[in-house]
């Protein structure tokens, strides 16, 4: 991590919804705890992009399906919605979300997912004296 600094990272969900024509197989409260659990992860591919690009931030959204074993598949970044569109922060964070395991989707369903990544250098000076 680069020192003197702090990452400012949040993880908030856009938008979860079930294929078009199907209802919604998954909510966000179903796949919220699996990327809050794997934040460490998606840290470590910003960090690595504040590596190469010191003050970068913005929005990273992106999409992806889960299929009936719970598994991430078809991951793609919104370019059009996002305000950080790193290459390598995208590949780096689509690699570790392939990792992770999702609740499987009812019914043999797959569920599409829309989410965006927050992410912000902190510098300790702008945070001021801990408490």
């Amino acid at each position: 991590m680069m020192k003197g600094k702090k990452i400012i990272f949040s993880a908030l969900p856009l938008l979860i919804a079930g294929c078009a024509s199907q209802p919604a197989s998954l909510n966000k409260d179903d796949v919220r705890p699996v990327i809050l659990s794997h934040l460490k992860e998606v840290r470590i591919c910003y960090e690595a992009t504040l590596e190469r690009t010191p003050k970068s931030e913005g929005k990273l959204v992106v999409s992806w399906q889960i299929n009936k074993e719970g598994k991430a598949t078809n991951y793609t970044a919104i370019k059009e919605s996002s305000t950080i569109f790193d290459q390598r922060l995208i590949q780096c964070l689509g690699d570790t979300l392939s990792t992770w395991q999702f609740p499987i989707p009812p019914d043999d369903a797959v569920a599409e997912i829309t989410y965006p990544f927050f992410f912000r250098p902190h510098s300790e000076e702008q945070s001021g004296p801990a408490k």
